[in-house]
């Protein structure tokens, strides 16, 4: 993902977010942080496709959420897939193509709460799947925690084994 898109992608966000505020998911604050954009359904779809040049990446379910900080936003991009083996190998795809190199992101690191850790365009991000959702938080790497904490309050993890690809 270039800086280039992921700034087209963030003004997506606040241009489609204007009145969003009153979906239940994702939570319209994180961590204390408001929503202040958020794209569903196509819209979401098309975006995440764009960010990976593939427009069949993202299931018709997905989300992407901006929360405001005092610098660079939080993003929080989410797929609901058809099963949980489902959301499991795309996350394998998905972590298999970050390993191979290419992207803006050092190797993805494996933590024992079953999540994934990577640095990458000046933030820190976790990945991960619960159930048949597959979550993507970007964050500055003081507010990842908090922000990880709160999504867990609104859908807590479960650690999915992830294909081997």
């Amino acid at each position: 993902m270039t800086p280039v898109i992921r700034s087209l992608a963030a003004l997506a966000l606040l241009a489609a977010g204007c009145g969003a505020g009153d979906a239940a998911f994702p939570p319209a604050d994180l961590a204390g942080l408001p929503r202040v954009g958020l794209l569903e359904g196509e819209a979401a779809r098309e975006a995440v496709s764009r960010l990976h040049r593939n427009p069949e990446v993202a299931p018709e379910a997905t989300w992407l959420a901006e929360y405001a900080t005092p610098g660079t936003p939080v993003l929080l991009y989410v797929s609901r897939f058809g099963s949980s083996e489902e959301a499991a190998g795309a996350l394998g795809a998905m972590l298999e193509g970050i390993r191979r190199g290419g992207t803006p992101f050092t190797a993805p690191v494996g933590r024992p709460d079953g999540t994934w850790s990577m640095e990458g365009l000046g933030q820190a991000h976790l990945v991960w799947v619960s159930g048949t959702d597959l979550f993507w938080l970007q964050a500055p790497r003081d507010v990842l925690k908090a922000a990880f904490e709160a999504l867990e309050e609104h859908h807590p993890t479960a650690a999915v084994p992830v294909p081997a690809h």
